[in-house]
């Protein structure tokens, strides 16, 4: 009897160890699956963590890297020899000094240390310095020329940029009638020249008033044009300002014949086949001829014309196929060449319609060019 009673002790002990295997191998897999899942997200985490931590210390250098470089006064004098084509020096430095100052300089042009100008370190916009402004005043006021001065005037004011006063300085010719701009062009004219002998640096414009109007018109210190050149690019500026401002009884004074010899509409509106284009010409005052503003726009307004090549990058037309004839698109002037089975971006329309076998006709009056394809 004991040893039944001690077997089925060993087989009730045998049976227990066989579930607890059974039970060992069912939830290893459940206990395996849990340890990736806990491990994978304390991986997650920590890599979460660590980008997150990369990404702070990134904007930080970024932010600071930003403040001391935009400080710096090597950057400020670099922006300012991107502008002007010239070397600076910095004659007194506010940053320094004054917390609240923002980063003033005292700079001079180094070829002119009588010249000197504030500057802002932004280096971002010309109003963050009065550079031309001081240059200006400074080659004005030492003009020993007086006649050269006479009926120039001077609007001399200030202007806040960032909290700091900085000099505004502009010089005009008051010009009120048609008939007076031969002789005020010339005096522009050779002011502006006095002012680039002093400084071959020097764009800045001397404007011509026009009374009770709206305008730009301008002789700039480094113009390449002839007396002659100006004159006429005043006169059509002048005819131009009267349109604007819807001067009719000024542009009779001056008289058809006369407008018609120096002004034409500055923009066309461009009509292909009786269909009106968005695209424009623009009159060329030097050879009286209109351009197309966008040469690959206009291309692309013609019916069956076959685009061969665009340019990878500036995706402009290079090469197309129009009425069985190959045209390729170069930039700029025809320079005396004119192939006519090249089309020169900067050609003038009648050119390039002649060249496209397409007739034109000019309406002024409606401000349009019609053109008609063969």
């Amino acid at each position: 009897m004991e040893n039944n009673k001690d077997f089925e002790k060993l087989e009730e002990q045998y049976k227990r160890y066989m579930d607890l295997e059974e039970f060992n191998k069912n939830s290893k897999p459940k206990i395996d699956r849990i340890s990736k899942i806990i491990f994978w997200g304390i991986k997650s985490i920590s890599i979460t963590s660590i980008l997150i931590g990369i990404a702070v210390l990134i904007f930080a250098f970024i932010t600071i890297y930003a403040l001391v470089y935009t400080a710096t006064p090597k950057n400020v004098l670099k922006s300012l020899k991107e502008l002007y084509g010239e070397e600076f020096e910095i004659i007194e430095d506010f940053g320094a000094k004054d917390a609240k100052s923002k980063g003033l300089y005292i700079v001079s042009p180094k070829n002119n240390k009588n010249i000197q100008f504030k500057m802002l370190n932004t280096t971002q916009f010309r109003n963050d310095n009065d550079y031309s402004a001081q240059r200006t005043k400074y080659y004005i006021d030492k003009c020993k020329d007086k006649k050269l001065l006479e009926g120039v005037k001077v609007d001399e004011s200030t202007f806040t940029y960032e909290g700091i006063e900085f000099l505004q300085y502009t010089l005009y010719i008051e010009l009120n009638d048609y008939s007076e701009i031969e002789e005020k062009t010339e005096k522009a004219y050779k002011l502006a020249k006095y002012l680039y002998s002093q400084d071959n640096k020097m764009d800045e414009p001397i404007f011509l008033d026009v009374k009770d109007m709206i305008s730009l018109i301008s002789v700039h210190c480094n113009t390449d044009k002839s007396l002659d050149e100006e004159i006429n690019s005043v006169k059509y500026d002048y005819i131009q300002t009267l349109y604007v401002n819807d001067k009719k009884e000024e542009l009779k004074k001056i008289g058809q014949d006369e407008i018609d010899k120096i002004w034409k509409p500055k923009y066309l509106q461009i009509v292909v086949n009786e269909k009106e284009t968005t695209e424009k010409v623009e009159y060329n005052i030097e050879d009286k001829k209109y351009q197309i503003v966008n040469i690959s726009r206009f291309l692309k307004q013609l019916d069956n014309v076959e685009i061969l090549k665009i340019g990878m990058f500036s995706q402009e037309i290079k090469k197309i196929k129009f009425n069985d004839k190959t045209y390729k698109i170069e930039q700029g002037l025809n320079n005396g060449k004119n192939k006519d089975d090249v089309i020169y971006t900067e050609e003038n329309v009648d050119n390039i319609c002649k060249k496209l076998n397409c007739e034109i006709k000019y309406d002024y009056l409606n401000e349009k060019i019609y053109v008609k394809m063969k």
